[in-house]
């Protein structure tokens, strides 16, 4: 919980970054949906158990597909072509006086336990899940903003077919009436759940994603990887 709490405390200072170098298209797209007639009607009667029960549909589907590509990534960090690879990725740990045929039976495949398996699987679920976390948050806020300032009223209740509309908070700027509606609350939310589906799956599949935002994590764990071999084969040429 500690790790976690300190991994999106970092992805909430690159928010920025995120936004500007890898959801400018999903930027736009959800903006123009939320002024799309259609997804009021549909998102904004979605209420209660409902609305959640469909977030939480998104949801699964994001961590499915996570999961089904999590033993393959897996496999691919755990790979080392050459002892040199091998060394700098372990090259943080203090392993100078270790001689060359140690770091050669270092080469040799470890599989993972379950217990290890487990414990990567969470680190890089967990890890995705909070920057899924900020940005669908993130989205979330932006989108209600710009739905109190662009969005009147009257035209949600358009949108609904001239349902009446829900306020919950209103309030007057400079003579301009401004009112905040759960049904605008509602079309973000699902919105919000979308745009952390759309990141989830351009995350894992697409290249700039990936180069920019599970560098970091990838690479922590491929180095624990890569001492843990190390680690092995002098713990079993320790071990009588």
């Amino acid at each position: 919980l500690r790790w976690a709490t300190g991994r999106l405390l970092v992805q909430s200072t690159t928010i920025f970054r995120l936004f500007t170098r890898a959801l400018p298209v999903l930027f736009f797209f959800v903006i123009v949906l939320l002024l799309t007639g259609e997804v009021w009607l549909q998102a904004g009667q979605l209420t209660g158990i409902r609305l959640t029960a469909t977030i939480g549909l998104i949801v699964g589907v994001g961590v499915s597909f996570l999961l089904t590509r999590i033993p393959n990534e897996l496999q691919e960090l755990d790979g080392f072509e050459t002892v040199t690879e091998l060394k700098a990725m372990a090259a943080s740990a203090p392993l100078d006086d270790i001689d060359a045929d140690a770091w050669a039976q270092s080469m040799k495949a470890a599989p993972l336990s379950r217990r290890e398996w487990g414990n990567v699987v969470l680190v890089l679920l967990v890890s995705q899940a909070m920057q899924v976390l900020v940005v669908s948050l993130t989205m979330f806020a932006f989108l209600v903003v710009f739905g109190c300032v662009a969005i009147a009223p009257e035209t949600v209740s358009a949108y609904l077919g001239g349902a009446p509309v829900d306020v919950v908070l209103s309030w007057n700027l400079l003579g301009e009436q401004f009112e905040l509606t759960a049904e605008l609350l509602q079309v973000s939310a699902f919105l919000a759940a979308f745009s952390g589906l759309f990141f989830t799956i351009s995350s894992l599949t697409d290249a700039t994603y990936r180069a920019e935002f599970r560098a970091e994590v990838t690479n922590e764990i491929r180095e624990a990887f890569a001492v843990r071999r190390v680690y092995l084969t002098l713990h079993s040429a320790q071990t009588p």
